[in-house]
């Protein structure tokens, strides 16, 4: 069967490439369109801690535009649906050089959380690669501890790196990846 050119580009369009990652409580994905990644964290179960989690991505041979960074936390609760939403410009958001990643505060006595954040890329080297985890705390902590981290292979899910002061206090989950 042949197609043309337009169906040709139209059907890149559709979700190419993703991996994802589950257990019985959590099951995360990370997916590349052409133009965007979507890394996404889906609660099977109701989070007992309900602070603030990370969710990011660290890049390699890639650049994000953090310009188009679009955070969303989805939530039941009180019997009906809700969700906060995060920019680049949110205190919740950290940027670097190599990713970014959103601090988000899960809604107290919510239920049914999705968790995602998505942004438009640019491949820069040769063996592209973005990475991808969600780190949720399983005590208390305030957004300033929430941020003391970095990016780096060395992280959490090959991501997160947390200053020693706060690391104890998140779950360790893996990590997805994605290769572009």
């Amino acid at each position: 069967m042949e197609i043309t050119e337009e169906e040709y580009e139209a059907a890149r369009e559709i979700n190419l490439l993703g991996t994802y990652l589950n257990d019985s409580y959590q099951r995360m994905s990370i997916l590349a369109t052409s133009y965007t990644i979507n890394l996404t964290m889906e609660w099977q179960a109701v989070p007992t801690m309900q602070t603030f989690d990370v969710i990011a991505m660290r890049t390699e041979g890639v650049n994000f535009n953090v310009s188009s960074l679009s955070g969303t936390q989805s939530y039941f609760k009180d019997g009906s649906y809700g969700a906060v939403g995060y920019t680049y410009t949110s205190n919740n958001t950290k940027i670097f050089n190599n990713g970014l990643g959103i601090s988000m505060n899960l809604v107290d006595g919510g239920t049914n959380f999705r968790l995602s954040m998505s942004v438009a890329y640019n491949i820069t080297g040769s063996y592209p690669k973005v990475y991808g985890t969600y780190q949720h705390a399983t005590k208390d902590i305030s957004l300033a501890n929430s941020q003391k981290y970095t990016l780096s292979s060395l992280g959490f899910g090959k991501v997160v790196l947390f200053d020693d002061s706060v690391k104890g206090y998140y779950d360790q989950f893996g990590g997805v990846d994605v290769s572009l």
